[in-house]
């Protein structure tokens, strides 16, 4: 054998050597995590056709991965998803409208064999949609085709802390391989959310009672929060939810409460889903669209009564905030608006910029108003 040839099959033998030795490829390796049901799931590789029943958690995806929507072969309850995001999202990715519509948020509407028949290699489930959290006929089908289940939520009466974003993060991180910008993120909203805290501990201010409407207008006054989701923020915010002081600690209070109650602060929250019934906010709304639907919430029967409105002090914040993990700066907002004094120098703009330079789609439009504010549109 010539040298040049001789050369050539040791160069193939020690090719041939590094790949049965190389440590395997990263995607290829199996995928372990704790969803946030408590389950340990165990993929045999990273994802790549991946099922999301919440349609909000493109968010989340977003503030891991520059392309959120890759993976995505399927999706549920986009209706929950806000228009003018789910707009400015197709014009980053105009292949998100091949992801196919599988259905709502409940297990009734829910399309599994047309999920079933994506082929997917993780379903991103919620606990609406499967109450067992993976003792239900909807796990034991996917599990049936080979499927595996995570979970994105808790049960429904599970006492699960809205502004605690670390374990969903990480869970996604592992998910994607994007570990680093998950924990990058975890560390931003953490030191955020003392900034806020801390303060109110030092200062220990009266905590003034609110009133959250939630789908705010749709319907008569009004729609109040439990003890979960934007009760926290009000608590952590330095307030008390007015709702939480009901006997079933949430759903509808009657007018003749709120007037014997006297909530000090009104904020109520909607969306492009409730264009045409009530409070609209966010991406593709400006601040006379949004002004002129708070004001349309004070002309409800006896609302003009209750002393927030009497005293001008009625807000709208946007509903999507509820459940992502950019609700930090839902937090810092309604600081301001309990603690003006206290919290002169916090701008939630700046911690919304802050946010978009890890968004792939950064957030545009203005997300929360005062009826009576007067500052530039944000």
């Amino acid at each position: 054998m010539s040298h040049p040839t001789r050369r050539a099959a040791l160069a193939g033998l020690a090719a041939t050597a590094a790949a049965n030795f190389a440590p395997p490829l990263r995607a290829q390796s199996p995928v372990s995590f704790i969803d946030m049901a408590g389950r340990s799931v165990t993929l045999p590789r990273r994802p790549e056709r991946i099922v999301l029943t919440e349609a909000n958690d493109l968010l989340s995806f977003a503030l891991l991965d520059p392309d959120p929507a890759a993976r995505l072969v399927g999706w549920a309850a986009l209706r929950r998803f806000d228009n003018g995001t789910l707009a400015a999202y197709r014009r980053r990715f105009p292949a998100i409208d091949r992801i196919e519509i599988v259905g709502d948020w409940s297990a009734d509407s829910f399309a599994a064999e047309k999920a079933i028949a994506l082929k997917p290699d993780l379903v991103l489930m919620t606990a609406y949609q499967e109450p067992g959290l993976g003792h239900g006929d909807l796990t034991r089908r996917f599990e049936a085709a080979g499927i595996p289940v995570a979970f994105v939520t808790a049960g429904v009466n599970t006492r699960t802390s809205a502004a605690d974003i670390a374990p969903k993060l990480q869970m996604f991180g592992r998910i994607l391989g994007r570990e680093r910008e998950a924990q990058d993120y975890i560390a931003f909203y953490q030191s955020h959310l003392a900034a806020v805290t801390e303060r109110i501990a030092h200062a220990n201010p009266a905590r003034p009672s609110v009133l959250i409407e939630t789908y705010a207008g749709l319907g008569e006054c009004c729609r109040a929060p439990g003890r979960h989701g934007w009760s926290e923020f009000v608590e952590l915010a330095g307030g008390r939810n007015l709702g939480v002081d009901t006997p079933q600690a949430g759903g509808m209070l009657s007018l003749e409460y709120l007037l014997a109650q006297e909530p000090q602060i009104y904020i109520g929250n909607g969306g492009s889903y409730l264009e045409g019934k009530g409070l609209v906010i966010g991406p593709g709304y400006d601040r006379a669209t949004i002004r002129a639907s708070l004001a349309r919430l004070t002309e409800r029967s006896g609302f003009r009564e209750i002393r927030p409105v009497r005293e001008g002090r009625i807000y709208a914040i946007w509903t999507v905030f509820a459940t992502q993990p950019i609700n930090i700066v839902a937090i810092e907002q309604i600081a301001k608006w309990l603690h003006p004094d206290l919290f002169a120098d916090l701008d939630p703009a700046v911690t919304m910029a802050a946010i978009n330079r890890r968004l792939s789609v950064p957030m545009e439009g203005i997300y929360w108003l005062g009826l009576s504010d007067q500052e530039p549109a944000r």
